[in-house]
């Protein structure tokens, strides 16, 4: 007897495979693909480095973004079951509290463990991180992201009125700002 699957169950599988994506692709900086980790094994010649540089640079060229197409997918759906509030209550409870859990807590010590690896003392270090309220966002950007999106989303929607989409296509205007939004210099590193 076979069964169906639901739409949900489609995109938890493709969640599960791009997420399998995220950690083969930190493994591959890990060993020699060109991307900054916090521990990295450098490969000494070029056919140890080519495989993992060629599957990073493809990778780099879709994973992240099917991730946002996402999660930017079922925010309008979110938003109308649950309302403003209960949207911003919900994505700050889902991304803003890992994202502060990361960054005060796991982030110094993941930075603290790979620094003994260059000797420093892991006690000293990960107490003066703490101590001086160090934030390490890390792989966390990604939530970080999402926050400013969804912070967006809500301002906008409020500027709105509340009011959806509908039937709404973006002019002229909007288009030229959109397109001018992503040439600002330094647009990519506010995120």
């Amino acid at each position: 007897m076979a069964s169906t699957a639901s739409r949900t169950d489609f995109l938890d599988r493709i969640r599960v495979v791009l997420t399998a994506l995220v950690i083969l692709h930190h493994a591959a900086i890990m060993f020699g693909a060109p991307g900054g980790w916090y521990l990295t094994y450098p490969a000494h010649g070029v056919a140890e480095k080519l495989p993992f540089a060629m599957f990073v640079s493809v990778n780099q060229a879709f994973f992240m973004g099917f991730f946002f197409l996402l999660s930017g997918y079922f925010t309008a759906l979110s938003y109308e079951r649950k309302g403003a509030s209960r949207f911003a209550r919900d994505r700050l409870l889902r991304l803003g509290m890992p994202l502060l859990v990361y960054g005060f807590v796991l982030g110094p010590l993941t930075v603290a463990l790979a620094d003994m690896r260059e000797g420093e003392p892991f006690l000293a270090n990960w107490a003066a991180m703490t101590a001086a309220l160090r934030f390490e966002i890390g792989p966390l950007w990604f939530a970080w992201a999402l926050l400013l999106f969804s912070a967006a989303y809500l301002l906008w929607r409020q500027l709105r009125g509340g009011a959806g989409l509908g039937n709404w296509e973006p002019g002229r205007r909007t288009l030229l700002l959109a397109a001018l939004a992503l040439r600002l210099p330094g647009a990519k590193s506010i995120l």
